[in-house]
């Protein structure tokens, strides 16, 4: 006898899009129940549900009578793309992006220059970036496993054009004043400003936004750089700066020092111009404030930061015992920068050039900081202070306690005659801070740098040349060099200098065609301050006592 069986197995469900609507139809006749994305709609015939962008749905019958039926999927029809804004441009300040998509789920791989690749995978319909350098986005679309053609994009982050603005006084001639920084700009944000003086591609960094002309007519380069950017388009200026010693003008010095201590001690600020001095019935009044302030003679600034200083010259002319009639000079604007240090310069009395000078633990205040002679320095408190000799490695060899070279008359003060162990434009320092039960070291470094000196021609000869040193350069031994056909760039020493002969005192002069040598007519000057008895016993009447070199 045999046996026959027979399997029965059930249909599959059949799927359609109908008006945005899925439609699910049991083509079987025996007694099933429909399961649509797993769950049981029970023994229909057919079944209406909303189609769903990015979700596959799928179908089945179940019977007790037969085997399941196959599984049905049904996936919607879409379209794989992706939008970028913007799609890929220069830009000059950060920029926000931003990737969407209609359907699907995003993966993006962002490439900054100058850091690792950042991958963002399966981040939905938007992804929103801010890019800070320049970069290429590579984007694309996954939906229902398929992936479309990625897009590339790039960005190109180019630093903007330096702008400047000059608040300091400008005379007739166009004459600019040399103590009054100009302020420098740029859409970008972070940037930092260089400069060169003359073409001679040496590139200075500036620790601020500010730009300290020297005296004379020089052509300035300034740009702007940022890490990962592009730099700014050189920007080319020349001009002419001076002090103009009848101006109704003042200045305030660029940095100020707060003591550390409890309380600190405030910096004061103060506006000066040496070249204002009273005399009866005239006399000078410097006024000070900040935006919102009332003008006043000093003010005092106790927390660290870079303010605007509004600064103006009252000229009064006593008319009567009572009676005084002002001329009021232009209101100027300087940024100053206040640190917390613990020690601070002692400026010599009416001097204009030490108005730039400060000490700094801060080496981007530091490194642009040139003291142009022996220099007093005081701290808030006796503190012990030595030099630290270096070898060509820059390695500490040995230490010079400073101890000798204090003020006489005040412990507080030390002088700093200059470098005092090689031939070098700076000198190291450390220091001890008490701190409960021990010491705190700290380190600073000077520079120094001799001022250059100034270049006229002769009233009476115009093929005479006349250097003039400044001021503050009285009584001291500071010698005049010339070069010839040099195109070395500015505060470079001269591989091979020639002395100024009749140089006498602050002035010297020089027959022109004595400087010129073959045809490109062009000399270059500078100075060099010795530092020897005859002008230390300026400072210290008995010159600079022997200082030992103790070990480590």
């Amino acid at each position: 006898m045999t046996t026959l069986h027979f399997t029965a197995t059930l249909l599959m469900p059949q799927m359609s899009e109908v008006d945005n609507q899925l439609l699910v139809v049991n083509p079987n006749t025996v007694q099933s129940d429909l399961y649509i994305n797993s769950i049981d709609m029970g023994n229909v015939s057919q079944y209406t549900l909303p189609v769903q962008i990015g979700v596959m749905d799928t179908a089945c019958v179940l019977s007790a009578l037969a085997n399941p039926s196959p599984t049905n999927e049904f996936i919607p029809q879409f379209t794989l793309a992706l939008t970028v804004s913007p799609a890929g441009e220069t830009f000059y300040t950060d920029l926000p992006v931003t990737i969407t998509t209609g359907q699907g789920s995003l993966n993006a791989t962002v490439s900054e220059n100058g850091v690792p690749a950042v991958n963002y995978l399966n981040v939905g319909s938007t992804l929103q970036l801010t890019l800070d350098r320049s970069a290429s986005i590579v984007a694309s679309v996954l939906l229902y496993g398929h992936t479309n053609t990625p897009s590339t994009n790039a960005y190109q982050a180019q630093v903007g054009a330096v702008q400047y603005s000059m608040p300091g006084v400008i005379d007739a001639g166009q004459t600019y004043n040399s103590l009054t920084p100009v302020i420098l700009s740029c859409a970008t944000p972070n940037v930092t400003f260089e400069y060169a003086i003359g073409n001679s591609g040496s590139w200075l960094p500036l620790p601020n936004n500010q730009l300290q002309l020297l005296n004379g007519t020089f052509a300035y380069y300034l740009k702007a750089t940022r890490a990962g950017w592009t730099g700014s388009p050189v920007l080319n200026a020349t001009w002419t700066a001076g002090v103009d010693a009848n101006a109704l003008v003042n200045y305030v010095a660029q940095y100020y020092t707060i003591f550390p201590g409890n309380p600190p001690i405030p910096a004061i600020i103060t506006a000066t111009n040496s070249a204002l001095a009273d005399y009866p019935p005239y006399s000078y009044e410097n006024l000070v404030w900040m935006n919102g302030a009332s003008p006043s003679d000093s003010l005092q600034i106790s927390t660290p930061g870079v303010y605007g200083i509004y600064h103006q010259v009252v000229k009064w002319f006593q008319e009567s015992e009572s009676v005084f009639i002002g001329t009021y000079g232009p209101t100027n604007l300087t940024y100053v920068t206040v640190t917390r240090f613990d020690w601070s310069v002692v400026p010599s009395p009416g001097s204009t050039n030490d108005l730039g000078l400060t000490v700094s633990g801060d080496t981007n205040i530091s490194d642009n900081v040139y003291f142009y002679k022996p220099t007093w320095i005081q701290a808030r408190t006796n503190l012990p202070l030595q030099a630290i000799v270096t070898n060509n490695q820059g390695n500490a060899t040995g230490y010079i306690d400073m101890t000798p070279l204090q003020n006489p008359t005040n412990s507080t003060m030390y002088l700093i005659p200059g470098n005092l162990y090689q031939n070098s434009d700076s000198i190291n320092l450390r220091y001890w801070v008490p701190n409960g039960n021990s010491n705190t070291t700290n380190y600073f470094t000077m520079k120094f740098r001799t001022l250059a000196p100034m270049q006229f021609r002769s009233a009476t000869n115009n093929q005479v040349l006349i250097a003039l040193l400044s001021p503050d350069y009285s009584s001291q031994h500071v010698n005049v060099y010339y070069t010839t056909n040099s195109a070395a760039p500015q505060n470079v020493p001269f591989p091979a200098p020639f002395p100024m002969p009749d140089l006498n005192g602050l002035s010297g002069s020089m027959a022109i065609q004595s400087l010129m040598s073959g045809p490109t007519n062009l000399w270059m000057l500078n100075s060099q301050y010795e530092v020897d008895m005859s002008s230390i016993t300026n400072y210290l009447p008995n010159g600079i006592p022997p200082l030992p070199i103790y070990g480590q």
